[in-house]
């Protein structure tokens, strides 16, 4: 893991700042919209009240380490010293 730590920490801090600017949400509502790219795959469209429970939710802990324990598995097995 520690050889390829070096490579995370980038692209973490760039994800979290992608994920400040909330653009993501942006994104995900154009895609769930009427002639959105998802518009096919029966999901309901994002609401107000759904957009601020993800953005109050993308700032609890338990949201920001979902997978961590995930992606330190993988890394072990494949970069095993």
């Amino acid at each position: 893991m520690s050889r390829i730590q070096q490579f995370l920490v980038p692209v973490a801090d760039c994800l979290d700042g992608i994920g400040g600017q909330c653009k993501h949400l942006a994104r995900l509502k154009e895609d769930l919209s009427e002639n959105g790219r998802l518009q096919r795959c029966d999901l309901p469209r994002m609401t107000p009240h759904m957009e601020e429970q993800l953005k109050k939710k993308k700032n609890k802990v338990g949201f920001k380490q979902y997978g961590i324990a995930d992606v330190e598995l993988l890394g072990d097995f494949f970069y095993r010293d």
